[in-house]
């Protein structure tokens, strides 16, 4: 086990440069439109770790792959189309 001192002179550096990735990726992230970067980033854990459960129950897995191949086929099939969507309203 290291001393106390190496331990922080090894994992500090470790997470500074950790914490500098992340907000470059979340500012890339707000940089393309994509939304804010950093709560794109913080969001994004649980459907992770929904997904990661998932895998281990083979029926919720099944279920939740038809959903995510469904939205992919609904993004793809909206824009390559000129398929549009209008409101009717009544009066």
């Amino acid at each position: 086990m290291l001393p106390a001192w190496q331990f922080r002179l090894i994992t500090i550096p470790i997470l500074v440069g950790a914490v500098i990735l992340l907000l470059f990726i979340a500012d890339i992230i707000t940089k393309y439109g994509i939304g804010n970067g950093v709560a794109v980033i913080a969001v994004s854990y649980f459907p992770i770790k929904l997904l990661l459960a998932a895998k281990e129950m083979p029926i919720l897995y099944f279920q939740i792959k038809q959903i995510s191949d469904g939205i992919v086929y609904f993004i793809n099939y909206t824009s390559h189309t000129s398929y549009t969507f209008h409101w009717n309203y009544m009066g």
